[in-house]
């Protein structure tokens, strides 16, 4: 049988974007491949206690929005009804499915950032061929995205897992949304994919979805002329009202437990000063941190380390080299038989010169970069023998609607992040955002498509996007990026931080560095209970000293107090935030607290000797539980089933699965429709008929 070279050949082809997207992928967190760690960040040590503690859940019984098991011991503080979920669960669901095989927590992490990083720089992709038409531009958008420093800057240093991965989803929507206006027939992938891409950013960090959200009316605003021309589609018009309401239903167990948390003003995080979200505090950071915090080139680091002559050494070879190898490779090209030996000398161009003075790590990430680009160009960019510009490429690209909704975002986001009399002429939800340097990396994706749109005006003019990709792949190397990082924590010997272990999780006494999620009344140092018997001094004994330690588990649970009335109760079974008790009023009635926080959900079935059940109605007292039992002997029954609105959710979160399922089905059965309609009919002898 002969060997299908040809059929070999095409696959490896419309493989190979794919697998080179891949690898670019890789580069900025090719830490990730040198220890089974993550890199100690701001943030590291909170994410790690979170993803333990909700694999603990889910290994007990919790699959929903519960409350914590083991942080802050039994008091069963509340995260997952603040903080966005997505990526959490996210995690620790992989991590359930294939820790048999010995995936750790950590791995888990680490593959679900790169598996977010990869979509998200796909999507890029797809949005920069769409725009142009040309792979070649595709490729170029994919590689100076993908080497953004924000984001790098917020895996690795920041360790803010989930506001990366929330950056990631916003190519996808932009992707389905520029399809929406743009495509001139109507096709239900677009919408899926931004039903999809905007309900999982609300649900992993929603500020950046709020940030986002304003972004596309402002794009719809200025494609209006776009628009009007399929408002009267009907498909259309179902299929982007229907994606909107199955947004709401994916989002609603998560927002309506936040906005009824947040709405009370009974937590830390209602609170502006304590969570750094006034006017006051976005011009404290931007004072401090809008350029540093971009994750671009820290000057104060190369100081410190005293790697500045290296770094600009590194950078001159690499350019030099770069620009050396786009000009030979041109005078290669005229030589006979040269595509036997033309890559072969390319890369010894680009790689020799750097291999003599031994080059940072980066560079040589960067190089191995430039060089996968330039193959990608090679392999599927139109090369003519004499490279022509458009006709009138400012015109062009000056007659785009688009490039001025860019221009226009950019500016007002670069005021934002360095003026802050600029944060007065903005609703106050938007200071949120806490710091103002977060807005770099919406900045950077639109910087990326104005690039897309500049390069398509000069689409014919290979040199010109040679130079693009020589500045696109120095991005990596002007970053604070995967091996500096890795010096800096050996040389100060800080480590990395692995899979944390629960009773690394049960010794912790905080959430966050404010204790966010904790009610207020525990942060107020003059703050009195009207009961003499409350928990309430007990319990901020602990959090307010930073080296106490809970006690853990059913042993150590604090005995529930009567604030009113007389009785006895005893705790005989304890699943976090689950708890059974024997209880008997011997008073007319009694008001009883027990050692957890206090949020709204919390349900106290009691069932009597006779088997009669009933429930206790919850009051929150000094931010802990209490209940009202009525004279009796009872089993008590504690437990969380979330409030109404996140009960109703979970049934409308399943119902838009459903509903984006049957979404995407109708949009097959209309293919199929189609593409029958396409089809010549047959003849009774089954031969087509020409028509």
């Amino acid at each position: 049988m002969k060997f299908p070279r040809a059929r070999l050949l095409k696959f490896l082809k419309a493989a190979a974007p794919y697998l080179a997207i891949l690898i670019l992928t890789a580069l900025p967190f090719c830490i990730f491949f040198t220890d089974v760690g993550m890199t100690t960040g701001d943030d590291c040590y909170w994410h790690q206690l979170e993803l333990a503690d909700l694999a603990y859940g889910f290994e007990h019984g919790f699959t929903g929005l519960s409350l914590g098991h083991n942080l802050i011991s039994f008091t069963a503080v509340d995260i997952y009804g603040f903080y966005g979920p997505f990526p959490h669960y996210f995690v620790v669901i992989l991590y359930e499915m294939w820790h048999w095989a010995g995936a750790s927590l950590t791995g888990t992490l680490k593959f679900a950032i790169l598996f977010f990083c990869f979509l998200s720089n796909l999507a890029v992709y797809a949005l920069a061929n769409r725009i142009s038409s040309r792979r070649s531009i595709g490729f170029l958008a994919t590689v100076i995205y993908n080497f953004l420093p924000y984001k790098m800057y917020c895996v690795l240093y920041r360790a803010a897992y989930p506001e990366a991965i929330a950056l990631c989803f916003i190519p996808l929507v932009y992707y389905g949304l520029y399809r929406l206006i743009h495509d001139e027939k109507w096709r239900v992938g677009p919408y899926v994919i931004l039903t999809l891409s905007a309900a999982s950013i609300v649900l992993t960090h929603p500020i950046t979805a709020l940030v986002t959200a304003a972004s596309c009316v402002a794009f719809l605003v200025f494609s209006v002329k776009a628009i009007a021309r399929h408002i009267k589609e009907w498909r259309r018009l179902v299929s982007f009202f229907v994606s909107i309401l199955l947004v709401v239903g994916f989002v609603t167990p998560y927002v309506f437990t936040a906005l009824r948390n947040t709405s009370g003003d009974l937590y830390n995080i209602s609170d502006g000063d304590i969570m750094w979200t006034t006017l006051s505090w976005l011009s404290y950071w931007i004072g401090r941190t809008s350029t540093q915090f971009t994750g671009f080139l820290n000057f104060e680091w190369l100081v410190q380390q005293n790697a500045a002559f290296k770094v600009a050494l590194s950078a001159s070879f690499y350019v030099v080299s770069a620009v050396l190898m786009i000009v030979f490779d041109r005078l290669f090209r005229k030589l006979k038989n040269q595509e036997k030996w033309r890559y072969l000398a390319d890369a010894a161009i680009l790689f020799l010169p750097s291999l003599c003075i031994l080059a940072e790590a980066e560079a040589w990430l960067s190089l191995l970069a430039f060089y996968l680009l330039f193959l990608l160009f090679d392999l599927f960019a139109k090369d003519p023998a004499e490279p022509e510009l458009s006709r009138k490429p400012i015109q062009e690209f000056l007659e785009v609607p688009e490039v001025y909704f860019l221009c226009v975002s950019m500016i007002v986001l670069v005021t934002l992040i360095y003026v802050p009399d600029a944060w007065k002429a903005v609703p106050r939800a938007f200071y949120n955002i806490q710091f103002p340097y977060r807005l770099w990396g919406l900045f950077g994706f639109f910087a990326v498509l104005l690039i897309v749109y500049l390069a398509k005006a000069f689409r014919d003019n290979r040199t010109a996007l040679a130079s693009l990709g020589v500045v696109g792949c120095a991005l990596l190397m002007f970053c604070q990026g995967p091996i500096d990082k890795r010096i800096s924590i050996f040389q100060n010997n800080q480590g990395y931080w692995h899979d944390a272990s629960v009773s690394e999780v049960q010794n912790n006494n905080r959430i966050g560095w404010q204790n966010e999620y904790v009610p207020r009344v525990f942060s107020e140092s003059d703050y009195h209970s009207e009961y003499s018997a409350s928990l309430y001094d007990l319990i901020h004994s602990y959090l307010a000293d930073s080296s106490a330690r809970f006690p853990v588990g059913i042993e150590g649970y604090f005995d529930p107090a009567f604030l009113e009335g007389e009785g006895r109760i005893e705790i005989t079974a304890l699943n976090s935030p689950d708890a059974t008790f024997d209880v008997t009023v011997e008073s007319e009635d009694a008001l009883i607290q027990i050692p957890q926080f206090y949020y709204d959900g919390y349900e106290a079935k009691l069932t009597a000797i006779d088997g009669e059940v009933s429930y206790a109605p919850i009051r929150n007292v000094d931010g802990l539980v209490a209940f009202e039992v009525a004279s009796g002997s009872y089993a008590l029954e504690v437990s969380f089933p979330g409030p109404l609105g996140y009960r109703i959710g979970r049934v409308t979160f399943w119902v838009s699965a459903a509903g984006t399922l049957a979404l995407g089905g109708w949009g097959l059965y209309e293919r199929r429709l189609r593409s029958g309609e396409k089809k010549p009919p047959k003849t009774k002898d089954g031969a087509s008929a020409l028509v």
